[in-house]
C-alpha cells in the first residue's frame, strides 16, 4: 500500500480536521471540569472516541477513569492493562485522549541542544517546572496532538489558564498513549486468534 492510499484510508476512519477539532472540544470539557473539582486534583481520565454513532449523531464518547498514576514506568503498565481492558470490552477506539496533571518546563535554547545529547530532562525535577492539566490525543492509526493549560490548586477552585495546542503534523511526544494503544491492539489481535498476549 503506498503512502497516498494510507492516508486516505487514516482520514476514511477519522479525519485530522474532526480529532483536532475533538481534542479542542475535550479540552473545553476538562476545562469545565476542572473548575469543579474544588481544589482537589484531577485522577487520570481517558476519553474514547469510538466508530459508532450516537443518537444524536455525534461520535459515541466512552469515559474511563484510571488509578492514580505511580511515579516512573508504572504508568505505561496502567494504560497497556487499560487498552487490553477496552479491547475486550469490544469497543471500536479510533481515537483516545488522556487527561491528566503533569509538570511542565519550558527549556533554553541551550537546555534544547543538551537534550538532544543526553535526552529531555524530568519536568518534575526542575526548580522552574510549572503545574498543568494536559490533554493528550492519539489516533489508532498514530497520528498525536497535545493540549496544555496551567494549572492551579486554590482550597476553594482548581483554575485553568489559557490553553495551548499543538497538532499533528508537529512533533509530539506521545509516550504514553502509545502503551494504552499497543494494549488495545495486542489484545485485538489475541482476540482474532493471531498472536498471545504479553505484559508491557
Amino acid at each position: 500500500m503506498d503512502d497516498t492510499s494510507k492516508s486516505d484510508l487514516s482520514e476514511a476512519l477519522i479525519s485530522t480536521t474532526e480529532f483536532e477539532a475533538t481534542l479542542k472540544e475535550e479540552a473545553r470539557r476538562m476545562g469545565e471540569f476542572a473548575g469543579q473539582l474544588k481544589g482537589e486534583e484531577l485522577r487520570p481520565l481517558l476519553v474514547l472516541l469510538l466508530d459508532r454513532k450516537a443518537p444524536d449523531g455525534e461520535r459515541e464518547r466512552a469515559l474511563v477513569a484510571l488509578p492514580e498514576f505511580p511515579e516512573g514506568e508504572g504508568k505505561r503498565k496502567v494504560l497497556f492493562a487499560a487498552g487490553m481492558e477496552v479491547a475486550g470490552r469490544k469497543l471500536p477506539v479510533v481515537a483516545a485522549f488522556l487527561a491528566a496533571e503533569a509538570w511542565t518546563k519550558m527549556m533554553t535554547e541551550a537546555e534544547g541542544w543538551r537534550a538532544k545529547l543526553h535526552g529531555p530532562p524530568r519536568p518534575s525535577t526542575a526548580p522552574d517546572r510549572t503545574e498543568a492539566l494536559v490533554l493528550w490525543g492519539r489516533t489508532v492509526d498514530g497520528r498525536a496532538a497535545l493540549a496544555m493549560a496551567p494549572l492551579s490548586h486554590h482550597s476553594s477552585a482548581t483554575k485553568l489558564g489559557a490553553w495551548r495546542f499543538i497538532g499533528p503534523g508537529a512533533d509530539v511526544q506521545d509516550n504514553l498513549l502509545g502503551f494504552f494503544f499497543s494494549g488495545l491492539l495486542l489484545k485485538w489481535k489475541e482476540m482474532r486468534g493471531e498472536g498471545t498476549t504479553r505484559e508491557a
